[in-house]
């Protein structure tokens, strides 16, 4: 019989990271994302998920997020919004702290850390 370490058993490494087919698709993604901004996400997400969107209907609007709770039952908002509590309360704990450090010559090395005021996340 042969033992297989489970770091070199191929589908485990594969479902963590990615085929390298995967990644690169999703880099060339990332990258035109990056050059040709909304354009690139409008055109992958008509390609990818077959949705026409606008540049306007990128944003969801208070309303259409008031419209989202009325659809959908009490007990599934109550399960996500424990799920967000758990996620943020796991990455609290992991966030970096800005520093600085006064050298012998009197100058100053350190880093400040600067949460981004807004991200877009697309979840296919």
């Amino acid at each position: 019989m042969k033992i297989v370490p489970v770091e070199d058993f191929d589908l485990r490494r594969e479902v963590e990271y990615g085929t390298p087919e995967q990644n690169a698709a999703a880099k060339r993604i990332v990258q035109d994302v990056k050059q040709e901004g909304d354009a690139a996400l409008l055109r992958y997400t008509e390609e990818l998920d077959r949705t026409k969107l606008t540049a306007s209907g990128l944003r969801v609007t208070e309303e259409e997020l008031k419209a989202a709770y009325t659809k959908v039952e009490p007990s599934f908002v109550d399960a996500i919004s424990a799920a967000a509590r758990n996620i943020r309360a796991f990455h609290e704990r992991e966030k970096r702290n800005s520093w600085m450090d006064l050298q012998p010559d009197g100058s100053i090395l350190g880093q400040i850390i600067r949460p981004l005021k807004r991200v877009g996340v697309y979840v296919p």
